[in-house]
């Protein structure tokens, strides 16, 4: 399943090579390493209820937005953007980082 997929990658990712390079982290980086953790619950919540393919989706989607807060938290404490040794995202499944928590619609 894709979305579980998408769920299981940003969770790795949120486990640090090395916590002691996080722990220094400034503030963009730190709002967005929270704006990733935020969209791992969130997908992670919603996974457990999803039973359409819009759900499944959904889920799939705030993973991806949790990947690309992790990009920019990695980028700003100057480590490589996939440091969890999996490639990057293809650019098609590329969502843009929006300034904040992960969005999450309505069900």
């Amino acid at each position: 399943m894709e979305a579980n997929h998408w769920l299981i990658r940003l969770g790795g990712g949120l486990v640090p090579p090395d916590a002691r390079s996080w722990a220094g982290a400034d503030e963009t980086a730190g709002r967005a390493l929270t704006s990733a953790a935020e969209c791992h619950r969130a997908a992670r919540d919603r996974l457990t209820g999803a039973r359409t393919a819009g759900e499944y989706e959904e889920v799939t989607r705030m993973a991806k937005e949790g990947l690309a807060h992790l990009r920019t938290a990695r980028t700003a404490l100057g480590q490589p953007a996939s440091a969890d040794g999996v490639p990057a995202l293809p650019r098609a499944a590329r969502v843009p980082a929006v300034g904040g928590a992960c969005t999450v619609t309505s069900r």
